[in-house]
């Protein structure tokens, strides 16, 4: 038997856990899609698409260092639902440039994506990281960490941040940035991850 975890993170994790398990990282598929062409939104539009967990998604610290930049320049715009959504509908309240959308499947939120300017992700963990990868696919920034499962895969599209005050520092360098190109990341395409399975499973078969 073999475990098939996403990032070299998640089997490290597993082998801390069950230290005989075996391991083969497979990494998630960011499926192949053609570029819409969008109307971007007039401010610098940040998205945050994540479950409002706060320990976890840290929703309460990213809207802490949006409060500090200037309201008239930015937006944040926060896609999910979960169980801090209601303290996160109350802090924002009366912020004129901070929206909460709900949880939007996922193909809305690949239609969403290029109204934006950039994706935030800056969770305290993350196995993979795929919204970053569906972002840089529709040609925005993505803001993430070093130490997310996906990282391996980052592009010159994804700007790295370790701290708050790193990510108020490239928040509000994104303003300036010339529009980034979309990424193509072939590691992660379907037939890529396709051939790395039948491979495993082939040699599963032999032994």
């Amino acid at each position: 038997d073999r475990v098939l975890p996403v990032s070299q993170i998640l089997a490290q994790s597993i082998k801390e856990l069950e230290p005989q398990t075996k391991t083969q990282v497979v990494p998630n598929i960011v499926e192949n899609r053609k570029l819409r062409t969008t109307k971007k939104r007039s401010s610098t539009s940040i998205c945050v698409v994540a479950d409002i967990v706060f320990s976890i998604k840290q929703q309460d610290k990213i809207l802490e260092v949006f409060s500090d930049l200037p309201q008239t320049q930015f937006e944040l715009h926060f896609y999910g639902g979960g169980p801090d959504e209601s303290k996160l509908t109350q802090m924002i309240k009366g912020r004129s440039n901070v929206f909460l959308h709900g949880r939007k499947s996922n193909a809305e939120i690949l239609e969403i994506l290029p109204q934006h300017h950039a994706l935030l992700l800056f969770s305290a963990y993350e196995t993979f990281g795929i919204t970053v990868f569906e972002a840089r696919q529709s040609g925005l920034w993505a803001i993430s960490k070093q130490d997310f499962g996906g990282s391996t895969y980052y592009d010159d599209g994804c700007l790295v941040v370790d701290s708050q005050e790193d990510l108020s520092k490239v928040i509000q360098n994104i303003s300036s940035l010339a529009p980034t190109v979309p990424g193509i990341f072939t590691d992660l395409a379907p037939s890529s991850v396709g051939e790395k399975l039948s491979t495993l499973y082939s040699k599963l078969l032999l032994d």
